[in-house]
């Protein structure tokens, strides 16, 4: 039952009150009201859909951490005692109106005073029914009001806040007595879609850079749709969602494929004076020829057919395909403004940060000259041809690259979506003139796509005011949604938590300031609010200090390379000392366990970043071979000492460190361990293009392994020859590019007492075409190209494992490729049999 009712400060609760109208709220709390917990239960209908049992358990969770009490789950009206507190999830109050219609994600609480009862519901739809209620919550398509209901509640009137995946991110206070200062509260989102990409435990990507990442660290099926789903309800507590999100993207990317060879004059005209896929172009990349009437209705006659089949689809993706391209014809290079843009742009201070349109060259500056007004007339004239068939068409594009800047003659018409990309690393004062540009060019509606994630290498990146005030640019727009691409790492939120908290919370509470919102952060550290806050601070300093300067050379999604290659302009090897000598200071404090616990995973990603620095400054400096293998040993034993406490993605570690030349040298130095039956070899073995075939008659089988090393350069056996960008010189990657014939791989294989007097197999991933296999000389097997499949295929062949146990052995391939592709382009591991 209720105590008695405690009169609170009225002014304070009617600011309060405005703060959350703001925002979408709307909260009566003029009283406070502490809640009887001695026979309290959740209830939620057996028969309930999952989004209402998953909150039922998300608030049964929560309500036991809070109290210490375990909570009980009903499902059953009669099996609940008369008088006792009832949480209702899922249940509407019982007066609600049933003309008071909930808005789309709308999520309410309400208590019931007399009878005892508090009421969470909200708007739920299922568009994709899971297996179980934890991840069908998780879908973004589904709509999750009566979840969004018992996180307000928990928020609010409890106090709660979530920092990171999982259940460490949950902090809270520990409550004997729960108390509400609400009696009814509606939320109803500002947004249509908010959120940010976290692609890195998504299984296409992870199989991707699996290739590039020791077995050892490869997670199972199993293990990555967990990591996935823990990731997906921490934003589900942030409220994230997207069940209304238009689609947009790249929309022209099957075009070439559809209509290429009918209609090539559609497509951009070349500096070649051709139209099509040219010369180290792709077909979905292709850009279109904006000025040709023809292709505008062939592309609205397609909306049209669509629109047919559902009256509903009202919002039109006209998204240009990305990379340059431009078309030269004369039609469209008059629609760019030219040389008055120029001039405008250089009356603008700010606006052109890289000098592009003003640099003299004597190259061809087509391509990097702004592009922006012959796309708004192709985007006006498809919104004004689709309104003739369908009066609601809205048009969704992009604001980015070379028509990123405002244009200077045409205007943009009224219904058209501009999904903003400002300019990755660009000042806030940049893209502020650009967005004010922009809006007195008519754009009205607008979401904003950044890629202020995409430049994590593992270090402390420090960039969250610079994130939280260029969001905060938006709150003078009709703001439709967010859509941040991408947490690379995903989301190590050790590393970056603030930023991920700060901008979470800003979808939000667009009323509160950065220093609001870092402080709610700092204040779940408890009493080591204080070092955690200076911890992170230092930082953020150091990214206005340092990495701010840069902003024309670190731009781009090339931002990770500059950073790799680097690092020493940004940060020092007493930055990560003194981050961990804050910390230390925070952890001599009595904490909670919990807060301990978090303060230590910082301490640790602040020890992984280091190690991460130390291995690429060690990698690209004059070291020695021992010296670089010492460092990237460190590395690599550190993140196998702590595979299961570091939060980032690492196989998004080694998969991007690999793509940039292995670039701590993990591949290159360290043989991976074993992880069930499979031990990786190294990636990266000897070899020699064999033009002439005269190995085997000079038997280079039996060449020394001193020999080959000196004599033989570099290769990765998890890619064709023909595309050898890491690790092989530019000479021979050039050479090979276009090479059939002959080559030599050659790997010393070291040797592996803990394998002595159990089966072992050396197995290829694939090779093409046939290959020869010698062991110290002599030949192991072979695998010949007979079969159609034979190049893509697995083999193996057994080994001695008392002679791998106690010796060192030089393993050396010979491939024949004679058309195509060649190579041992899958990893070879050793298995270790039954």
């Amino acid at each position: 039952m209720f105590m008695n009712k405690k009169k609170t400060c009225c002014i304070l609760l009617a600011l309060s009150s405005v703060a959350f109208v703001l925002c979408g709220y709307c909260s009566v709390h003029a009283e406070t009201h502490p809640l009887d917990l001695a026979t309290s239960s959740v209830y939620v209908d057996a028969k309930a859909d999952q989004i209402k049992r998953f909150a039922a358990q998300e608030l049964q969770q929560h309500l036991s951490l809070i109290t210490g009490k375990n909570i009980p789950l009903v499902h059953r009206l009669k099996a609940i005692k008369p008088g006792s507190f009832v949480f209702m999830v899922g249940v509407a109050e019982p007066n609600l109106k049933s003309t008071d219609k909930l808005a789309v994600e709308e999520a309410r609480y309400l208590l019931d005073e007399k009878n005892a009862r508090l009421y969470l519901f909200g708007d739920d739809f299922i568009a994709s029914n899971r297996r179980q209620p934890k991840a069908t919550s998780a879908y973004s398509r589904n709509r999750v009001g009566t979840l969004f209901a018992v996180y307000d509640f928990l928020n609010l009137e409890l106090g709660v806040k979530w920092i990171k995946p999982g259940n460490d991110g949950i902090t809270y206070k520990h409550q004997t007595e729960l108390v509400m200062s609400r009696t009814n509260h509606r939320w109803v989102p500002r947004m249509l879609f908010r959120g940010w990409r976290t692609e890195a435990w998504d299984r296409n990507v992870q199989r991707r850079f699996n290739a590039k990442t020791p077995v050892v660290f490869r997670l199972t099926p199993d293990e990555l749709a967990a990591k996935r789903t823990e990731e997906l309800i921490w934003q589900r507590r942030l409220k994230f969602g997207r069940p209304n999100r238009p689609g947009y993207g790249h929309a022209f990317t099957k075009y070439w494929e559809k209509y290429g060879k009918q209609h090539p004059e559609w497509f951009a005209l070349g500096k070649n004076g051709k139209r099509g896929v040219g010369s180290g172009q792709k077909a979905d990349r292709l850009k279109l020829c904006v000025s040709n009437p023809e292709l505008l209705d062939a592309i609205v006659a397609e909306w049209r057919a669509k629109w047919l089949k559902d009256k509903n689809y009202n919002v039109y993706n006209a998204c240009p395909n990305d990379s340059r391209g431009y078309c030269r014809c004369k039609k469209c290079r008059a629609l760019d403004a030219g040389n008055e843009t120029d001039k405008k742009y250089a009356g603008l201070d700010g606006l052109d940060p890289e000098g592009i349109h003003q640099q003299q060259t004597k190259g061809d500056t087509f391509e990097t000259e702004p592009k922006s007004d012959r796309y708004v007339y192709f985007w006006n004239e498809l919104l004004k041809r689709a309104r003739k068939f369908n009066p609601k068409a809205k048009l969704i594009v992009y604001i980015y690259s070379d028509y990123r800047y405002p244009p200077r003659r045409q205007i943009l018409a009224d219904g058209i979506i501009c999904g903003f990309v400002p300019r990755f690393r660009d000042s806030v004062a940049t893209t502020e003139k650009e967005w004010a540009e922009w809006k007195k060019q008519g754009m009205k509606e607008v979401f904003l796509r950044p890629n202020d994630f995409n430049d994590s290498v593992g270090m402390p990146m420090g960039n969250s005011k610079y994130i939280f005030d260029k969001f905060s640019l938006s709150k003078n727009y009709k703001l439709v949604g967010t859509d941040y691409d991408r947490a690379y790492n995903a989301l190590d939120v050790e590393l970056s938590g603030l930023a991920f908290y700060v901008l979470g919370q800003a979808f939000n509470h667009p009323e509160k300031s950065y220093d609001e919102l870092a402080d709610e952060f700092f204040s779940t550290f408890g009493d080591a609010k204080d070092e955690v806050e200076k911890y992170y601070r230092y930082w953020v300093k150091l990214f206005e200090q340092k990495r701010l300067a840069k902003v024309g050379k670190a731009g781009g999604f090339g931002g990770r390379g500059y950073l790799f290659n680097n690092l020493q302009e940004f940060y020092r090897p007493e930055d990560f000392i003194h981050g961990k000598k804050i910390l230390q200071r925070a952890l001599k404090k009595d904490l909670p366990p919990r807060i301990r616990k978090n303060i230590e995973s910082i301490m640790l990603a602040n020890e992984h970043s280091r190690l991460i620095y130390q291995a690429i400054t060690t990698n690209k400096s004059q070291a020695t071979t021992a010296e670089k293998t010492k460092a990237a040993r460190a590395l690599y034993d550190f993140r196998l000492a702590n595979m299961d406490k570091i939060s980032g993605s690492l196989t998004m570690f080694f998969g991007t460190e690999a793509s940039f030349d292995d670039i701590t040298g993990s591949r290159r130095y360290i043989t991976d361990i074993p992880k069930g039956k499979l031990i990786s070899l190294p990636v990266v073995w000897k070899f020699k293009i064999d033009e002439k075939n005269i190995g085997l008659k000079e038997q280079w089988q039996k060449l020394s392994w001193s020999t080959i090393e000196k004599t033989w350069q570099e290769l990765a056996v998890n890619a064709i020859w023909e595309r050898q960008n890491s690790y092989s010189t530019p000479a021979l990657a050039k050479k090979l590019q276009k090479y059939d014939g002959i080559g030599w791989y050659a790997l010393k294989l070291i040797k592996r007492p803990e394998l002595k007097g159990k089966k072992v197999r050396l197995l290829f991933g694939a090779v093409d075409e046939s290959c020869w296999v010698y062991l110290d000389g002599k030949e192991l097997g072979k695998h010949l190209f007979i079969k159609p499949d034979d190049w893509k295929t697995s083999f193996s062949f057994p080994l001695d494992s008392d002679k791998l146990a106690s010796k060192d052995q030089l393993l050396i391939v010979r491939v024949e490729d004679k058309l195509g592709a060649g190579g041992i382009w899958k990893e070879v591991v050793l298995q270790v049999m039954e």
